[in-house]
């Protein structure tokens, strides 16, 4: 199963690499990322804290799915630069300004709510409205509210040639603001649920969602429970390790860097550094003991620097988890039961 599993990421990371091939290929600013060291390396949780402050949605028509109902919502995103030289690109992001997601709701009244996080490069929910969401609603009668996370699917630049690539990239600056810009707006929603919806509100992040989700934790946010399936926590590896991220680690050999300032870098996203205030007994990482993509190691250091939270191994790879899927999904509904009553 092992090779098998590392054989599965490698050959699904080529593939998506053919697919999706970056329409820039910007360089770090070490002036830039100086600034980001300087200031929050002594203490990098400060970056990832926002005011629980409920955004004023705006709501589409709702579309009837068989097992839910699927109403699209925006909302202008409350996040702003740190620094005036990322501020002035951002301003050229303008789809990217504007917030963008689905509230899936059960045909009865909802018991428990959920923010979801998707993962890196998800071009739509439709995976997740196949596999994912459907029994969760129907039989456990979870309202779900799937934010887009920045750069993705309808907040996708013209400039950029698939979904999140300004996300995850070489421009290291970018990349650290587009985490501290999910986090503002995950905040923000975990708010508007907790205002909104019956009943106990969690977050569960799939792969760079839980990245995000960890971060969010870590700035502080206390939802009832959380989940993160498949976090790279240790980022400095993934990203010199991760087939699905070869062209970045390629670009990244030849940007001038020092091992110092990229170190630097990679603890500013790292959430082992982070220290939540929601009780280990609240949260649940589910992560596959062979991912290629987020290596195990990292999810075991999250492990040990969260107090020991409950942990699920699956014998599996990154995108095996979908043949695992019968069994997470077991092990996650009975962890929201146990801690949500």
């Amino acid at each position: 199963m092992s090779f098998l599993s590392r054989w599965l990421d490698e050959a699904l990371s080529a593939w998506f690499l053919r697919q999706a091939r970056p329409a820039e290929r910007p360089r770090p600013d070490r002036e830039e990322l100086a600034c980001y060291a300087r200031d929050f390396l002594h203490e990098p949780a400060r970056l990832y804290r926002f005011p629980d402050h409920p955004p004023t949605l705006a709501w589409s028509a709702v579309d009837a799915l068989p097992w839910a109902g699927r109403q699209p919502f925006t909302f202008p995103s409350p996040f702003a630069p740190l620094y005036p030289a990322y501020a002035r690109r951002y301003a050229g992001y303008g789809e990217d300004h504007t917030a963008s997601g689905y509230l899936y709701r059960p045909s009865r009244p909802a018991q428990r709510a959920v923010l979801y996080l998707h993962g890196w490069m998800a071009p739509s929910f439709q995976l997740e409205e196949r596999l994912l969401f459907p029994p969760l609603v129907q039989q456990d009668r979870l309202a779900i509210l799937a934010l887009a996370l920045p750069f993705h699917m309808a907040r996708r630049p013209a400039a950029s040639a698939f979904s999140g690539e300004f996300f995850v990239g070489m421009d290291l600056t970018r990349s650290l603001e587009a985490c501290r810009q999910a986090v503002a707006e995950a905040r923000a929603l975990l708010a508007w649920l907790r205002q909104e919806m019956p009943g106990p509100v969690g977050v569960v992040g799939v792969s760079l969602g839980a990245l995000v989700a960890s971060l969010l934790l870590g700035g502080g946010a206390r939802p009832d429970f959380a989940i993160l399936a498949m976090t790279p926590a240790d980022v400095a590896r993934t990203v010199m390790e991760a087939p699905l991220l070869r062209r970045v680690r390629e670009d990244l050999d030849g940007d001038g860097l020092s091992p110092q300032e990229r170190d630097s870098w990679a603890r500013l996203v790292c959430p082992m550094a982070l220290s939540p205030i929601l009780p280990r007994e609240r949260m649940l990482l589910i992560h596959g003991r062979d991912d290629a993509i987020a290596p195990a190691e990292g999810a075991q250091a999250l492990w040990e620097a969260w107090g020991r939270p409950g942990i699920a191994w699956y014998n599996g790879g990154h995108f095996s988890i979908l043949l695992r899927l019968r069994w997470v999904l077991s092990r996650c509904r009975g962890f929201v039961q146990k801690v949500s009553g």
